[in-house]
């Protein structure tokens, strides 16, 4: 694939210095000398470090629209500084700043972008809005009545290999990138400092120890697993989304600790089953989680969106409703769509499978949650559940460098 060389006037200052300067308010006097390292290649979005005078100052992904003309909205950057600010970016430059509504998909965030005088106009990115771009499919900048527009085939990956660079600060960058999946690889540099007290090792992405990391988890949800105590236990393990990391507790039989793998994907991403203790190999790439957006913080209406969108011709979508799944015996804190209410009697077992692919079915165990700014479906069929749902908890890095729960 070859990318269009940017014009002089637009490379003249490198992204992560202007954006610094942009969120201060603060005018560049001078260029600054600045260096930029290409880190990887993440389902073609190319990643790069940027540096000055050798102190490091971030990790952007650069998407192209060979479409458009340089200058005019060819470029989209995402980039994540030094002290993990995230900023959009493209070389389509407002007058000084502009209010706008970008669409991603069928989802609306109002944002502001502002010129930093070199070419690029530059936003601060929400949460929300990175979260929908590492699982969109289509964004639409609206920065004129036409775009600019971009595809965000392989943002997930994209978002997981800049927190990587930023991470390593731009060093030792992921060779293997181009042939493994969507989904983020978990930091291999190995944590320092004092041993677990249990002695057992540190969670290599997080450094947490299983007393850590549990406290973490009971400050939200607590547990709910039940195993067999004479060939299994439970243990904390984590897997990367972005920049966040999922903690839950899974089944750990025979040395093996049940684990699942991030998958992004074009509007939704997915938990993949990478390590089983009950099934072993053979569960290996089964999706059992699917993870979309949560809209204008409205649990029931996003999930009612989601399972009526799904639905087949035959599917009953004018009765479905959003229900809550305590009656059905799931977490506090879960959701069902069904087209009935629930009905403690033998007559419940002839309800459910008329609400799609993501409703209610009365002989699986699949319900939906939402927290940390997500919605998550929970599809385990009628097979014994290895993850324990409950546990399920989102964290990220604190100002001090700590971690905390994402509520």
């Amino acid at each position: 694939m070859t990318f269009p060389k940017l014009p002089i006037r637009i490379r003249a200052t490198a992204l992560i210095i202007a954006t610094a300067f942009v969120a201060t308010g603060l005018t560049q006097t001078a260029s600054a000398q600045s260096m930029e390292t290409i880190y990887a290649n993440a389902n073609g979005w190319i990643v790069r470090s940027e540096s000055e005078n050798g102190s490091f100052l971030g990790c952007y992904a650069e998407s192209i629209n060979a479409n458009a003309q340089a200058g005019f909205g060819s470029i989209m950057r995402i980039a994540m500084t030094a002290d993990q600010q995230w900023y959009l970016a493209t070389d389509f430059e407002v007058p000084s700043s502009q209010r706008t509504t970008i669409v991603l998909d069928r989802s609306q965030f109002q944002t502001e972008f502002r010129s930093n005088g070199t070419g690029w106009s530059i936003a601060q990115m929400s949460p929300d809005l990175r979260h929908a771009i590492a699982a969109g499919n289509r964004i639409n900048l609206y920065l004129d009545p036409e775009g600019p527009q971009f595809s965000l085939s392989g943002s997930g990956a994209a978002l997981n290999m800049i927190s990587q660079c930023r991470a390593s600060q731009g060093r030792e960058p992921q060779r293997t990138v181009a042939q493994q999946p969507s989904g983020p690889t978990v930091i291999k540099e190995p944590r320092t400092g004092a041993a677990c007290s249990d002695g057992i090792a540190r969670l290599p992405a997080t450094g947490l120890c299983q007393d850590e990391a549990t406290r973490l988890i009971n400050a939200v949800g607590g547990f709910e697993l039940t195993y067999d105590p004479a060939r299994c236990t439970a243990a904390i393990n984590e897997t990367v989304i972005v920049d966040q990391i999922l903690l839950y507790s899974a089944m750990r039989c025979d040395g093996v600790t049940s684990k699942l793998d991030f998958a992004g994907g074009a509007r939704f991403s997915s938990l993949e089953i990478s390590a089983s203790a009950m099934n072993g190999a053979s569960a290996n790439g089964i999706p059992v989680v699917t993870i979309g957006g949560l809209h204008d913080n409205d649990a029931a209406a996003t999930i009612y969106d989601y399972v009526t969108d799904v639905m087949e011709p035959g599917d009953a979508r004018g009765t479905c409703y959003v229900q809550s799944g305590r009656d059905y015996g799931y977490l506090n804190d879960s959701y069902v769509v069904n087209d009935q209410p629930f009905k403690p009697n033998a007559e419940q077992f002839e309800l459910g499978g008329r609400c799609g692919k993501w409703g209610y079915f009365d002989d699986a165990h699949s319900f939906w949650r939402a927290f940390g700014g997500y919605t998550w479906f929970f599809d385990f069929g009628q097979d014994p559940v290895e993850f324990d749902t409950q546990s399920f908890t989102l964290i990220e890095k604190d100002a001090n460098g700590g971690w905390r729960a994402v509520h």
